[in-house]
């Protein structure tokens, strides 16, 4: 790690430091985002991921961030160059990354998935969930608010996402009905 990246996840884990004062390039974000991957710091890989979808990411770089956010299971941020792709293909696909999506066919078959199902956003007021809500077909950020409202972990891929809340809906059912 660059000793400026490495500083500033401490800033961030010490003294709860936010990056947004000295973030000034998508360059700088990337590197906190992959600092905080790797060095395990949840909380900052979040805010980060957050961060670049707010402040960075937009047709041109949609690719390169569709590749990172699924190298690093950032699926906020994939999912958004997701929706960046459903709107404006051409411009993402004259894109510099373009040929990085290219070369993985799963990410391309998840790509064409995604535009052809879009998942949706769910009101987490709605009550508690059952067996019979497609959590599958739930958005990143609905699904991130179900597992926090259940203290469970919202880091990982979006399947992870998805698996984690079905278990939890099945163990609370099993415990529900025994």
């Amino acid at each position: 790690l660059e000793k400026e990246i490495f500083e500033q996840v401490l800033e961030f884990v010490y003294r709860v430091r936010t990056p947004d004062d000295y973030i000034e390039n998508e360059d700088t974000a990337a590197k906190l985002l992959f600092a905080a991957d790797r060095l395990g710091c949840t909380d900052l890989k979040l805010y980060m991921e957050s961060m670049i979808v707010d402040k960075f990411l937009n047709a041109s770089n949609a690719a390169n961030w569709l590749v990172t956010g699924d190298a690093h299971s950032c699926p906020f941020l994939k999912e958004t160059a997701m929706k960046l792709y459903d709107s404006n293909a051409s411009a993402v696909m004259e894109s510099e990354g373009w040929s990085k999506i290219e070369e993985s066919l799963p990410l391309v078959t998840e790509l064409l998935k995604f535009v052809k199902e879009k998942p949706r956003s769910s009101n987490c007021d709605e009550g508690e969930l059952t067996d019979a809500d497609d959590i599958s077909t739930f958005d990143v950020t609905s699904l991130r608010e179900r597992l926090l409202r259940a203290n469970l972990d919202i880091d990982g891929s979006r399947e992870m996402l998805v698996e984690r809340l079905k278990g939890h809906i099945q163990n609370k059912n099993k415990t529900n009905g025994s």
